[in-house]
């Protein structure tokens, strides 16, 4: 296991934030417009690996209502506007950062090429169907020319307050990549092929399913502890890639947070 500081950015910071996206409503009394901390992730080298770093990493949340019904925000890796319908039924366009991927993250990916990281853009809808129960769909295109592809997310999470200042978040989705995608980040030329790692073609379709569980804990009107614990399942010919050592890639993240 190696143990690498995330330079640069606290974009990093996106399941951890979102475990505190409900907790604050009812861990305080006015939602606070800016999150800063500090966290530790442990995650798979790569998708698909079955080593793991370690990664130090800010943590910044910030979100605001510009207009009646236009929210502005950032949460970890995404950015976007939301704009909302009615009480409980939102559209916007959101905004995502995917890490770049180089040959020598990790020595299963030796003498394949580096990937540029990703800038994201899509549609989101979202219905609040109880304030604990929300649903989630996302279509998101590639706009800095790494994949030239794009990927779908439908999903669900839950907020189950504990108490009024502990909060338990859960959530689920099935994901879907286009074939620029998917061969971008699961296939193998013949120019990359090795002995146990053949060359691999793979097609569009559903590349994983994900969940996870968080917990925040808000000790001060400012100060809160959070962490999850999240795992994704490869699918389909996602999972069948030579590059896949492990179709179970689970991660956890712990962080300390300041809200203001």
């Amino acid at each position: 296991m190696t143990i690498r500081i995330l330079a640069g950015t606290a974009l990093a910071a996106t399941i951890l934030l979102a475990t505190g996206a409900h907790a604050q409503s009812y861990a305080q009394t006015e939602k606070p417009m800016f999150t800063l901390g500090a966290g530790v992730v442990v995650a798979p080298e790569y998708s698909g690996s079955d080593s793991y770093d370690t990664y130090a990493l800010p943590l910044i949340s910030f979100e605001r209502e510009i207009s009646p019904g236009n929210t502005v925000y950032l949460k970890g890796l995404n950015a976007g506007l939301d704009h909302a319908l009615d009480e409980r039924l939102s559209v916007g366009l959101m905004a995502s950062y995917r890490f770049d991927r180089e040959s020598d993250d990790s020595t299963s990916l030796a003498g394949m090429r580096d990937v540029d990281a990703a800038i994201e853009i899509g549609p989101k809808v979202r219905l609040q169907a109880t304030p604990q129960l929300g649903f989630e769909a996302t279509m998101l295109v590639d706009t800095a020319n790494s994949h030239n592809g794009f990927t779908g997310r439908a999903g669900a999470d839950y907020a189950m307050p504990l108490s009024e200042v502990t909060m338990l978040t859960f959530s689920g989705g099935v994901n879907y990549g286009s074939e620029d995608f998917v061969e971008t980040y699961y296939g193998v030329t013949a120019a990359e092929a090795r002995v146990g790692r053949p060359a691999y073609s793979p097609d569009a379709g559903f590349t994983h399913l994900d969940a996870g569980v968080g917990v925040r804990h808000s000790f001060t009107p400012n100060w809160s502890v959070q962490g999850r614990l999240a795992a994704d399942y490869l699918l389909g010919d996602t999972a069948d890639s030579p590059l896949v050592k492990d179709e179970f890639q689970p991660k956890l993240m712990l962080g300390l947070a300041y809200s203001f």
